[in-house]
Parts: C-alpha cells; structure tokens; sequence
C-alpha cells in the first residue's frame, strides 16, 4: 500500500479568522488515514473552519494534489 504525505497548512474559523492551528507537516500516512483525515476536516467545514491542506502520492509524482474545497482523487 502506498503512502500519501500530506501538510495542513491552516486551519481558521470562517467568521472571526481565529487560527485554529497554524502548522506545516510532513507526514506520511497510510492512503487509509488520509481519508479518515479528509472526514474528520469535513466536519470542522461545516463548523465554520475553513483550511489550506495538501495532499499528494509519495509512491507517484503525478498523482493530483487538492486544496481546500476539492476532494481527493485517491
């Protein structure tokens, strides 16, 4: 199973642009716990919080990176 490595950037409320958290990661995480990963984000989206979160292939140059509003391609 290949890996994904994944940053998030910043995490804000939407109202108040109070920072939640203001980090730059670099993990490595199975394909698995990204997706638990992008569930988890849905829920902070529809408390308000918006992100910045990249995500992308360790094993393969060309797979897609997302941002903030689009959903994986995994």
């Amino acid at each position: 199973m290949d890996s994904i490595r994944y940053e998030i950037l910043k995490i804000e409320h939407e109202e108040n642009s109070r920072v939640i958290t203001d980090l730059k990661s670099d993990i490595n995480v199975q394909r698995t716990e990204v997706e638990e990963l992008l569930r988890e984000l849905h829920i902070l989206k529809s408390l308000k919080f918006r992100y910045q979160l990249i995500c992308e292939s360790t094993q393969n140059d060309s797979a897609p990176n997302f941002v903030y509003g689009k959903k994986c391609q995994l």
